[in-house]
C-alpha cells in the first residue's frame, strides 16, 4: 500500500458541548487541522500515514498528539518546542446551522516556527523520502514566514512523491497573497479548490476559469459549493454531484473530502470513483460537530462506489448513517 505523509498546523480545538445550548460552559476540547484530518482521514481508508508537524510541550501538545496518534497517524516526526505553545482555536455555534464561527489563538504558535530545516529533521527527512504522496496546504504557508519558506522549499526540491496541495484561501491570514497561493498550486501535482475561494482569490467566475488558471495541474479538483466537485485527470473532466446531508457542521468537511480523493488516488481507483469516495467521506464529516468523522465502513463504501448515476443521486446522509434509495 503507497505511503503519504501530510505537513501543517494542528491546534487544540474547544467547541460547545453537545448537550445545552451551545454555551461555551461546556466545552470539550479535540485536535484540529487541515492536514492532520487529511491524515486521519487517510489512515482510516487503509492508507499508512505520517503527519509532520510542531507542537508545544504543554497539554494542549500531548493531547494532540494522543488523538492523532491514537488514531493510527504515525506521529514520530512531530517536533516538541518547549519554547512555544500550541495553537489552538474557539468553535462558537452562535451562528446559523452548519456554519460555525471559528476563533483563532495561534500567533507565535510552536507550529508558526515552522522552518524548511524541518524538511531536513531526521525522522521527517526519512519520511518524506519513502513517501508515494505529501499533502499540505495554504494554510500552512500562511502561518508566518518561515512557514511560507518551508512549503517554497517543500515545492521546489526534486520530487520523489506527488505533492497534494489544497488551497485553502484564509483571507484572515494574509501573509501569503492570492498570487502567491496560486503560483504554489501551479506547481502541484494534485490540487484542491473550491470555486467559491478561487473566485474570492483569483476572481475566477465559473469553473472553466479555474481549470484555466491552473491550466497543467495533471489532477485538478474543483468543489463546485454544494452542487458537485469535478476533476480534471489526464486532461479528462469528470464530475460528481454532492450527496444529500442534513449537515451538523460543515468545519473538516473539505479536508475529508480530501483524503477520501487521495484515498482512491493512491489505490488507482478513476476520476469518478476517486470522487465519490471524497463526498462519502465530506458527508461523514458534514454529520457531526468534530473536525473528523469515520467514512462508511469498507464494505458500504465499495457498495456506494460501484452504484449507478441514478442510485448515487437517490443516496441521503445524516447523523444515523447513508440511506440509499430516498
Amino acid at each position: 500500500m503507497p505511503h503519504a505523509v501530510c505537513l501543517g498546523e494542528t491546534m487544540a480545538v474547544m467547541s460547545p458541548g453537545q448537550a445545552g445550548d451551545g454555551s461555551i460552559r461546556t466545552l470539550s476540547c479535540t485536535a484540529g487541522g487541515a492536514e492532520s484530518n487529511v491524515a486521519a482521514g487517510l489512515e482510516a481508508a487503509g492508507v499508512p500515514t505520517s503527519w509532520i508537524s510542531r507542537l508545544g510541550t504543554d497539554p494542549l501538545g500531548d493531547l494532540i498528539l494522543e488523538e492523532i496518534g491514537g488514531a493510527g497517524v504515525d506521529v514520530g516526526a512531530v517536533v516538541r518546542d518547549p519554547d512555544r505553545l500550541t495553537g489552538l482555536y474557539l468553535k462558537s455555534r452562535r451562528g446559523e446551522a452548519g456554519k460555525s464561527e471559528v476563533f483563532y489563538y495561534r500567533e507565535g504558535s510552536a507550529a508558526s516556527a515552522m522552518t524548511p530545516a524541518l524538511l531536513d529533521d531526521a525522522e521527517a527527512a526519512r519520511r518524506l523520502t519513502t513517501a508515494d504522496l505529501v499533502h499540505t496546504s495554504g494554510i500552512t504557508a500562511s502561518l508566518s514566514d518561515g512557514c511560507s519558506d518551508l512549503l517554497e522549499a517543500l515545492f521546489s526540491r526534486p520530487r520523489t512523491a506527488r505533492v497534494s496541495f489544497d488551497v485553502n484561501y484564509r483571507p484572515s491570514l494574509p501573509r501569503v497573497s492570492p498570487q502567491d497561493l496560486l503560483n504554489l498550486a501551479r506547481r502541484a501535482d494534485v490540487v484542491f479548490v473550491g470555486a467559491d475561494e478561487a473566485r474570492a482569490a483569483w476572481g475566477a467566475e465559473d469553473v472553466e476559469d479555474v481549470f484555466a488558471a491552473l491550466p497543467d495541474v495533471p489532477c485538478l479538483v474543483v468543489k463546485d459549493d454544494a452542487r458537485r466537485a469535478l476533476c480534471r485527470l489526464d486532461g479528462s473532466v469528470s464530475a460528481v454531484p454532492s450527496l444529500e446531508v442534513r449537515v451538523v457542521d460543515a468545519v473538516g468537511a473539505g479536508d475529508a473530502f480530501a483524503a477520501g480523493f487521495l484515498a482512491g488516488l493512491l489505490r488507482g481507483d478513476d476520476a469518478v470513483r476517486c470522487l465519490r469516495r471524497g463526498h462519502l467521506h465530506a458527508s461523514a464529516a458534514l454529520t457531526t460537530t468534530a473536525d473528523r468523522a469515520l467514512p462508511p465502513a469498507e464494505k458500504t463504501l465499495n457498495a456506494l462506489l460501484a452504484v449507478t448515476e441514478d442510485e448515487w443521486k437517490s443516496i441521503r446522509v445524516d447523523e444515523s448513517g447513508v440511506h440509499r434509495g430516498g
